[in-house]
C-alpha cells in the first residue's frame, strides 16, 4: 500500500508546507529535525494573464524567504485512513513542525 505524507508549520492544518505521494514507506518520526530546500521545487508554467502570473511569483518568493533553507522539527504526527468509493484504503499521514 503506498500513502500520502503532509508536513504542516505549527498546529494548523492550513499551513501545509510540503507534502509527499506514493510513498512506500514512512522516513520520518517525531523528533526529527530537517531542513526545507523551496528553491529545488520545479514552478509549473504560469498562466497567460500577468496580473495572476505576477501574484504567484510574488507568493512564491515570500515562501522561499520563510521557508527555504530553514530547519523545522517535526513535533507530533497524527493519520488517519479513508475509503474511495471502490473501497481502496488510503493512509495519510501528517507531521507538525516547528522552525528551530
Amino acid at each position: 500500500m503506498t500513502f500520502s505524507i503532509h508536513l504542516y508549520l505549527d498546529e494548523q492544518n492550513e499551513t501545509s508546507i510540503a507534502s509527499f505521494y506514493d510513498m512506500q514507506s514512512d522516513p520520518f518520526s517525531v523528533g526529527d529535525e530537517i531542513t526545507l530546500a523551496v528553491d529545488d521545487i520545479v514552478r509549473a508554467s504560469l498562466p497567460s494573464d500577468p496580473v495572476i502570473a505576477d501574484e504567484i511569483i510574488k507568493r512564491n518568493k515570500s515562501y522561499s524567504e520563510t521557508f527555504n533553507g530553514k530547519k523545522v522539527k517535526l513535533v507530533r504526527k497524527q493519520h488517519y485512513f479513508r475509503t474511495d468509493k471502490c473501497n481502496f484504503h488510503f493512509l495519510t499521514i501528517e507531521y507538525h513542525c516547528r522552525f528551530v
